[in-house]
């Protein structure tokens, strides 16, 4: 059941991230803190926030959500966020001849971030830790797999109306 789940959700990550507005990353995906965490940064006005999408089985965003960052030359920040909105997600699945439901969450946090903070992510992520409850998510990377991106995404958003 939690494989056909989170094969439909892989999928479904799979599109987002073939348009190429976001970075994401599964981790544990089969375990029961396993998740699919996806990134976008969102200018508004001259603010910016990184969006993130965590999708689990029993895991959520806490009501006062953190992230913090540790990037590969050690800074390291902490970044205040938005109330979550939160989704669950369910599925009827068959199995054995039984109809059993499988469900998620999904989960939206919109995080504050200066340019600095943000010119800082081109030196890559070599952690990050999301305030979820029951598990809190913690990844470590050996190479930079969202900070860059991340940059670069901050990049094309600030450069969007000059670029018109």
């Amino acid at each position: 059941m939690k494989r056909i789940l989170i094969a439909l959700v892989l999928c479904l990550a799979g599109t987002f991230a073939a348009i190429g507005q976001q970075v994401s990353y599964t981790h544990k995906a089969f375990a029961p803190d396993g998740c699919i965490v996806n990134y976008r940064v969102v200018m508004q006005d001259t603010t910016c926030y990184i969006e993130v999408n965590f999708q689990a089985d029993l895991s959520k965003f806490t009501e006062s959500p953190t992230m913090m960052v540790r990037t590969f030359t050690g800074e390291v920040f902490k970044l205040p966020g938005e109330k979550p909105s939160t989704e669950v997600l369910s599925e009827e699945v068959y199995r054995d001849g039984v109809l059993k439901t499988v469900t998620a969450f999904s989960s939206t946090v919109k995080f504050q971030a200066n340019s600095s903070q943000m010119e800082t992510l081109k030196n890559g992520i070599a952690k990050v830790r999301l305030s979820t409850e029951p598990y809190e998510h913690e990844k470590e990377f050996k190479k930079d797999k969202i900070g860059k991106p991340l940059y670069d995404l901050y990049v094309k958003a600030k450069n969007k109306d000059a670029d018109f």
